[in-house]
């Protein structure tokens, strides 16, 4: 499993990930939008400084598309350059999802999920 730990503090995530023995470690200020979007900035560790945001676009019934964009302004990449072909894409997926779910188990603590 490539996401070894995750965990919410207050308004920012911890990720700890592993792959192909190189470990990266960040936490992550997000905050959700009015318009079905969750913004992120990686505020330390392991590409800090990176800005996106995740979209959520309802499919169907029983899914939602989720969609991620990124931007890291350096000029050196600071991991291996499998984690910038294929790495980040599962760790932002799997991050994503985790972050969904949180999202959601709030949601319906306060009734108004689904």
């Amino acid at each position: 499993q490539y996401i070894q730990e995750v965990r919410v503090e207050g308004e920012r995530l911890f990720v700890r990930s592993k792959a192909y023995g190189h470990e990266a470690k960040m936490w992550i200020r997000w905050h959700s939008t009015p318009n079905s979007k969750i913004h992120f900035e990686i505020v330390e560790g392991t590409l800090n400084g990176t800005v996106g945001d995740l979209t959520f676009e309802k499919v169907g019934l029983d899914k939602t598309e989720i969609g991620i964009s990124a931007k890291y302004d350096h000029v050196v990449f600071p991991l291996p350059k499998i984690f910038a072909e294929f790495g980040i894409e599962v760790i932002l997926r799997r991050t994503a999802v985790r972050m969904r779910t949180h999202f959601e188990e709030i949601y319906k603590k306060r009734g108004m999920g689904p």
